[in-house]
């Protein structure tokens, strides 16, 4: 059994991606994405359907780190070019990795996460029809060789995964990615669950967390971003505040912490507000280079967030 990621093109220009059931490894992962960039490189139209329905664990931080990079290369080709992007993800914690990966870096075409294959496939080749990129006749001829395709492989037989979720479940390891704080908030306003940024950053829940998902298209502007996750057993909603929202970092000794030359150009870099891209062409380090360093300076000097350390930054100066 293969760890490759087999991409079917015999739709075209719909492209179908297929992930394995056991664990896909990096060196298989690079592939899969040097395919796609060779793809994007005739710069033809195309929509494309990711189905990961077999595979039983979700991708590495290394793997997401090199997803995340190239879809920051790729991102004006893929807008330029793609109608749309269907993944269908039957695991309840892989959708919660794409969700806080789209939130964090939102994608530059059409994208739907579903749980059911025939929804995607019904979704993505609407796209493709509605662009003029294919005929009616010709969606409705791939819509059935694709779900005869589907129910004659055993490998992808959709199992239910669907259980209660009476806390953050399988969606907490998600958020806990974000590096500044961020909450889940049930329908009537009570949180349900804070990442590590916000338990330190924040005394217990903030007053106004109700609020912002009671009245989020008004609030949202104000206080913070609201985006509504459809999680297990019902619906969930990401609050995420503005970094004016937050109350302020006292002086910490740790501000007085010295960091070796590496860490320390970079940190007056990432001081200045620099986004990580921003730090890489200034330092002319690859960007992945440039992340991991960022994850040591905060754990160095004790932050979870790029504001928490400008504040303690910030405090260090005035000192």
């Amino acid at each position: 059994m293969t760890d490759r990621i087999e991409i079917d093109e015999s739709h075209w220009p719909l492209i179908v991606a297929r992930f394995p059931g056991q664990t896909v490894g990096t060196e298989a992962f690079t592939a899969y994405l040097d395919a796609l960039s060779e793809i994007l490189a005739r710069g033809e139209t195309y929509a494309m359907l990711t189905d990961t329905t077999a595979l039983k664990e979700t991708i590495t931080a290394q793997q997401r780190a090199l997803v995340s990079e190239w879809i920051e290369q790729q991102s004006e080709v893929i807008s330029r070019q793609s109608v749309g992007t269907a993944l269908v993800v039957r695991s309840s914690v892989i959708r919660g990795v794409l969700l806080s990966i789209n939130w964090i870096r939102p994608p530059s075409n059409p994208q739907k996460v579903f749980t059911s294959y025939p929804d995607a496939v019904d979704w993505v080749l609407g796209q493709l029809v509605e662009r003029g990129a294919m005929s009616s006749p010709v969606s409705a001829r791939t819509r059935r060789d694709l779900l005869s395709a589907r129910r004659e492989s055993s490998e992808l037989v959709e199992e239910p995964d669907e259980r209660p979720l009476p806390s953050p479940g399988p969606l907490g390891p998600a958020i806990d990615m974000f590096e500044e704080p961020a909450f889940l908030v049930a329908r009537g306003g009570a949180m349900v669950y804070a990442n590590g940024a916000a338990r330190k950053t924040y005394d217990g829940a903030p007053a106004w967390l109700p609020a912002a998902v009671a009245n989020s298209e008004s609030v949202v502007t104000q206080l913070c971003r609201v985006q509504r996750v459809e999680g297990v057993g019902g619906s969930l909603y990401l609050v995420v505040p503005f970094a004016e929202l937050q109350p302020a970092v006292p002086a910490d000794p740790r501000a007085s912490i010295e960091l070796p030359p590496s860490l320390d150009s970079i940190a007056r870099l990432l001081a200045q507000g620099l986004t990580d891209k921003e730090i890489a062409q200034r330092s002319e380090r690859s960007l992945a280079t440039v992340r991991t360093y960022v994850t040591r300076i905060y754990r160095k000097v004790g932050v979870n967030s790029r504001g928490e350390f400008i504040r303690l930054w910030s405090a260090k100066l005035a000192r």
